[in-house]
């Protein structure tokens, strides 16, 4: 049976978690909260219903969630607007390796679906992948495995056939909980003993997963 590929997308396809944390800081900022680097990693990966009571717990109830998350997507949107979305190295060249190898591909992302697949569009990267999962179409986000098996599940291709690309701590969790290999690729958080334990591979970059598939996960004809 052929091999598909499971794609996070921020941090892992796109560069967008740098984008993303600067729109916290300032949304929080404003509001007399300060967010520290360490404190954003704990949210990477995590799905905008799973950051609320992570915030609640640093920040009291009384943290306007809310309000904070709609001014950080004003942010971010902005930034777009003016910059554009740029692309984690290797992301492309990857992705016309793969669908040159014919091999199936899905989209299982944290983040909103509406928002998610405005990226992917704005991007010219929607049409690589034939099933989306987004985080708020799951009962329980990352790093529950429900997103992965729900991709898996979308392109009818057992966990046991599928490969999952990541960049997050959660990400690679949910794979490992969901019994498929998982490659991460480091952004923002670097792995400890653990993840290193739970990943078929920790690579520095795209370039590097395509150059692992070339050699050794996809068979030579």
């Amino acid at each position: 049976m052929s091999l598909a590929v499971i794609f996070d997308v921020d941090g892992l396809l796109l560069d967008t978690e740098r984008i993303s944390s600067e729109g916290w800081r300032r949304a929080m900022s404003v509001r007399g909260y300060t967010l520290t680097d360490k404190f954003y990693l704990n949210m990477v990966g995590l799905t905008p219903k799973d950051v609320r009571p992570i915030m609640a717990a640093e920040f009291g109830d009384n943290f306007p969630f809310d309000e904070a998350y709609a001014d950080r997507l004003e942010y971010i949107d902005n930034y777009v607007r003016l910059h554009g979305i740029p692309d984690r190295p290797g992301s492309r060249e990857l992705l016309d390796y793969l669908k040159d190898k014919n091999l199936r591909m899905a989209v299982a992302s944290s983040a909103p679906g509406a928002r998610s697949r405005e990226k992917l569009a704005l991007t010219c990267l929607d049409d690589y992948f034939e099933v989306f999962v987004f985080g708020d179409e799951v009962v329980n986000g990352k790093p529950a495995p429900d997103i992965f098996l729900g991709a898996a599940n979308g392109l009818g291709v057992p966990p046991q056939n599928c490969i999952v690309l990541e960049d997050s701590a959660a990400g690679v969790r949910a794979a490992h909980a969901a019994g498929i290999d998982v490659i991460m690729v480091p952004d923002l958080i670097q792995p400890d003993d653990e993840l290193h334990a739970m990943a078929l591979a920790v690579l520095p970059d795209l370039f590097a997963v395509k150059q692992l598939f070339d050699e050794q996960l996809i068979p030579q004809s």
